[in-house]
């Protein structure tokens, strides 16, 4: 029942509808739903080995298709990009 519920999902999303609203509506993470599905910025592995494959081939503005993880049914879009910077001194700088 969870994965015929994501395909429909799913489905509304390709047909236009709005992620934030939907999440809002359907997602069953509380802490999320209360912000449109928004879980801020996250590196791709910290999505772990279900999702995170699945994201990284993704393009601004894209969904995953529905995904199970031991959590449960996910779709994910991507909104946004942002290039983390990664030299040696900007990370010790950050300790």
């Amino acid at each position: 029942a969870a994965q015929a519920k994501a395909e429909t999902i799913r489905a509304r999303l390709a047909g236009g509808a709005d992620f934030a609203k939907l999440a809002q509506e359907e997602s069953q993470d509380a802490n999320s739903r209360e912000r449109g599905g928004d879980l801020g910025w996250m590196t791709t592995e910290s999505f772990g080995p279900e999702l995170g494959p699945r994201i990284a081939g993704l393009r601004d503005g894209e969904f995953t298709p529905p995904v199970k993880s031991p959590g449960g049914w996910h779709i994910i879009q991507v909104v946004e990009r942002r290039q983390a910077d990664r030299h040696v001194a900007h990370l010790r700088d950050a300790e």
